[in-house]
């Protein structure tokens, strides 16, 4: 029992009273310190981004000295500029709410700054990078949460993430990502302009491209996949990407078709590995392995070796292609080379393509059977019925190996310039055709 039990009763009251005065009167103090430290940390946040061309609503700070901890409620974030010279380099427009951000564990030794833990919750976001008078990227983004622990790794989870640029109607690009996580996260190589980060996983890509050749567009070289991640403006070095149900759709309308030529990968899922722009060791290549379905038929097996070092510009790629009708593909040849596949099936197509920036060198073993095309009017898309016939008949390789399975097995090779102004995509399905054209005719 407490001593102060047997005190006598108006003592006793006293002492009651003046404990009751003592913590009432810490309790104010500790108010007043909180509220003259959320004045002080507001001040100070609102005097960091002055002038740094991005305004910033900070709404209610909180904080805990018991534990020492800072809560920002409800921070909305904005920028909108005329072009991207400004402080907030290459930010033309920037809508963000930040929900709750806080630091735990805050402490000062040394002249540095510590934390126990960072934690960030934000909602919707809107930012458009680049210039207004150039070929702007809209990027939209869902909730995240960032966790940052004793200021030296950190997590992040993305519910969605859209990405979208181009060159207005002649050239169109979407990139979809839904539960986007990157784990592992070096903090102290952010400050010095450096992304590691141990792992990235991906439930969810699609990825949309529209070429349109009916109107004009400038001409301007269009960097390779690997010459994009070469050209980061900081160092980059993604252990391993893990995606799931990648869709890949990429639509071409010709200058004299009527109608989109399309190539789909869907269904995929692989990795990438070694993904970085700083050559380390004897490692050259970064690495993307895929399986998924080509044209919605044959299963496709890829895998890619893309160069790190931008003086070092060889690449590789193999794999093949499964059992697949050949007429699945005539949503890529008929609009663009005005052939309609009409029958044949492809049993197996094995491929290797080396090459540079410049040109690739393909081998390639297709095996088919039963193969008829039409060959179209460019105008009215009707049959040509002399050529149709020569064609088949005379030009054609109808099986390989020859029907019933019988005759020699016909490889092609053949050599691939890549066209500077168009993509990636385009260069890799392009390097395909010489083989292919080796082996049917």
């Amino acid at each position: 029992m407490a001593w102060f039990l047997f005190l006598p009763q108006g003592i006793m009251k006293k002492w009651i009273i003046i404990v009751i005065a003592i913590v009432a009167g810490l309790a104010i103090l500790l108010f007043v310190a909180h509220k003259v430290a959320e004045h002080i940390i507001k001040a100070q946040i609102e005097k960091q981004i002055e002038g740094s061309g991005v305004d910033v609503d900070l709404g209610r700070v909180a904080v805990n000295l018991l534990n020492r901890s800072v809560t920002l409620h409800r921070t909305h974030l904005k920028v909108q500029h005329d072009d991207a010279s400004t402080p907030a380099k290459g930010i033309v427009a920037l809508d963000a709410v930040i929900d709750r951000a806080r630091v735990r564990g805050v402490s000062y030794k040394n002249k540095q700054l510590g934390a126990k833990s960072i934690t960030l919750d934000t909602h919707n976001a809107t930012m458009v990078l680049g210039s207004k008078t150039g070929d702007p990227t809209l990027m939209e983004m869902g909730a995240m949460r960032v966790d940052v622990d004793q200021l030296k790794t950190a997590a992040i989870a993305i519910d969605s993430l859209t990405v979208a640029f181009g060159t207005g109607e002649s050239d169109r690009n979407r990139i979809s990502l839904h539960t986007l996580t990157l784990n592992g996260i070096n903090v102290d190589s952010l400050m010095a302009k450096k992304l590691i980060v141990d792992s990235i996983t991906v439930d969810s890509t699609a990825i949309v491209s529209r070429k349109n050749r009916k109107i004009y567009e400038a001409p301007r070289v269009k960097p390779l996949l690997w010459q994009s991640v070469q050209r980061i403006p900081i160092a980059v070095e993604i252990k391993k990407i893990i995606y799931n149900d990648l869709d890949i759709t990429y639509n071409e309308l010709a200058a004299e078709a009527t109608t989109d030529g399309v190539v789909s990968i869907t269904n995929g899922h692989g990795t990438v590995t070694n993904l970085t722009n700083t050559a380390q060791g004897h490692d050259r290549f970064f690495e993307i392995d895929l399986t998924a379905l080509l044209m919605h038929t044959g299963e496709l097996t890829a895998h890619c070796r893309f160069p790190i070092d931008s003086l070092d510009n060889h690449w590789e790629m193999s794999g093949q292609i499964g059992k697949s009708a050949l007429s699945a593909f005539n949503r890529a040849v008929e609009p663009l080379m005005n052939v309609k596949i009409t029958d044949g099936e492809m049993q197996r197509l094995d491929y290797k393509i080396e090459g540079t920036n410049t040109q690739s060198h393909v081998w390639l073993t297709m095996r088919y059977s039963d193969l008829e095309v039409e060959l179209l009017k460019k105008e009215t898309h009707q049959k040509r019925g002399f050529l149709t016939f020569a064609l088949n008949d005379i030009l054609i390789r109808n099986s390989n190996p020859g029907r019933d399975g019988k005759g020699n097995l016909r490889t092609g090779e053949g050599t691939q310039q890549r066209d500077p102004q168009k993509s990636t995509y385009n260069f890799i399905w392009k390097s395909l055709i010489p083989g292919i054209k080796q082996t049917v005719l």
